[in-house]
């Protein structure tokens, strides 16, 4: 009897422990939704940044007659694509990367609520 007892304190225990491991994996989900959803505004904000500065490049390129005044100008407009096309790919990298600790988080979290379920 009193091994029974022990066992039932035992899974009690063990369904105390999975249950606050299960909190704890759902709320890095939220976290690592959050920090996903922040990514993906500012990957909006570079692409309309890369957007703006592509459609300068463009008006300026028309505007422009071959005159030696502009050239810096686009050189720096140029250089400033470039760089926030290569921090747009960071970003996107990032993003796939947060993406997938999300989905392996979202998992674990699933594991613990079954674990809980079937230890209660």
């Amino acid at each position: 009897m009193e091994i029974i007892r022990d066992k039932m304190r035992n899974l009690r225990t063990d369904a105390v422990s999975n249950a606050l491991r299960a909190e704890e994996a759902e709320n890095r989900v939220i976290n690592l939704e959050q920090e996903a959803e922040q990514l993906r505004h500012r990957l909006a904000v570079l692409d309309t940044e890369l957007d703006k500065a592509e459609s300068k490049l463009a008006e300026r390129k028309l505007t422009d007659n071959g005159g030696d005044q502009s050239e810096p100008t686009n050189d720096g407009t140029a250089k400033r694509i470039l760089l926030l096309e290569e921090e747009l790919d960071r970003e996107k990298r990032n993003l796939k990367a947060t993406t997938e600790k999300l989905k392996q988080a979202n998992i674990k979290a699933e594991n613990l609520e079954i674990q809980v379920a079937q230890l209660e």
